[in-house]
């Protein structure tokens, strides 16, 4: 099968179908208490083929996933009976359930991952004297969430865009070294409250992202100031409402990312692409 890397992207539509099913996929996978806790923009790929394939994209490469408790697998088949030894047993004629496998809880190290990606929460927790908590699934929903970011801003920063706009992209490229190119912990967590955020209006991505996927870019950076704002026991700088779209869950004590907001928030964009095929931006 041939697939293509999540900033490789030829449309939104493209990019927005396959990282939903990535998504959906540790969703899944969460639910079963199987934890990825390696979500990078590597093992994130998009389909070349969907139809063929099964699917728009894939989460890939568990080799850090831990289970968190006991997992048990069944499969139902049937058995073939054993023939030459007279007359077969009735017991023998009907399918049997058999335990293929069980799994104990698997820890490994607390804290995996790309740094470039990782949650705020842990990026903190590791420059901190306190022991390190382990990963949790709103730490990994948060690093699809920087996945995404990373996916739209590398495929604007490396286009051929002419002499005319080097200018702009070299800021671009600049904006995004910093917010994905630290090389330690604290390098890393500075640049999530600065650089890449102040050129989501840039005209370099106004041209080559739709609106619908720069609101989403916006909600996520809202995201980031309530998330970090809560965890410092600080009231948000922006007036919530029950209108106010966030990833994040307000209402608990420490701002936590969920699945079900995120995805919900992607496929609304993606709607949005469907109906109004003329704003979905393309890149072949």
């Amino acid at each position: 099968m041939s697939f293509v890397s999540i900033w490789e992207y030829q449309s939104e539509r493209e990019l927005l179908e396959g990282f939903i099913a990535a998504l959906e996929a540790h969703q899944f996978l969460a639910k079963q208490k199987i934890l990825h806790r390696d979500i990078s923009a590597g093992n994130i790929l998009l389909a070349e083929d969907p139809l063929r394939q099964g699917s728009a994209g894939f989460l890939t490469d568990l080799d850090f996933a831990r289970l968190e408790s006991d997992v048990e697998f069944k499969i139902t088949e049937t058995v073939s009976p054993p023939r030459g030894y007279g007359a077969i047993p009735s017991h023998l004629h009907g399918p049997s359930t058999r335990t293929i496998t069980k799994f104990g809880g698997q820890r490994g190290g607390e804290i995996t991952g790309t740094l470039q990606f990782l949650s705020r929460r842990l990026l903190e927790a590791m420059l901190s004297d306190k022991p390190t908590p382990p990963t949790a699934a709103e730490d990994d929903v948060e690093s699809f969430l920087w996945v995404l970011v990373y996916a739209i801003y590398r495929r604007i920063c490396f286009l051929d865009v002419g002499t005319s706009q080097a200018a702009e992209q070299k800021t671009l490229r600049r904006a995004f070294t910093k917010s994905f190119g630290g090389r330690t912990t604290e390098e890393i967590l500075e640049a999530r409250c600065v650089a890449i955020w102040n050129l989501t209006d840039a005209p370099l991505v106004i041209q080559h992202a739709s609106a619908p996927l720069r609101v989403l870019l916006r909600q996520f950076n809202l995201t980031m100031v309530v998330a970090a704002e809560r965890s410092y026991g600080v009231l948000p700088n922006v007036i919530l409402t029950s209108d106010t779209p966030l990833f994040v869950n307000v209402n608990l004590g420490n701002a936590a990312f969920t699945h079900e907001s995120f995805l919900s928030a992607l496929r609304s964009v993606l709607d949005q692409l469907r109906d109004h095929p003329e704003l979905d931006h393309r890149f072949d």
